[in-house]
């Protein structure tokens, strides 16, 4: 009976100092940078943006979308990855100049 206590008692120490030095696994990735930078007016049209992630990430559901100056929502052209974290947007034509906004679904 004696060795059974210690058995589990050892047990309950083992499972807890593994389940305190676990780390939990990130499911999302977050989002690092961006080109135009987060909060920037930009008064030239802009053909390009760059959005970089923490991870790698993949778009889902509607990926990518902008909202141009004038309220439209717009997909761009083309999007395109080297690394799975940085992702370069093209619209072609460019938004116009003014407030814009990016919105992005991502998985990792």
């Amino acid at each position: 009976m004696r060795v059974a206590r210690q058995m589990s008692a050892g047990l309950l120490l083992v499972a807890t100092l593994v389940a305190l030095w676990a780390h939990p696994a990130s499911a999302h990735p977050g989002f690092e940078s961006s080109d135009p930078a987060e909060g920037a007016v930009v008064d030239e049209p802009v053909g390009v943006v760059t959005l970089v992630f923490t991870g790698e990430a993949e778009p889902t559901g509607d990926g990518f979308q902008a909202l141009d100056p004038a309220g439209r929502v717009r997909g761009p052209n083309e999007a395109t990855t080297a690394d799975g974290r940085t992702w370069v947007l093209r619209f072609d034509p460019p938004l116009a100049g003014g407030v814009a906004g990016v919105r992005w679904a991502v998985k990792a």
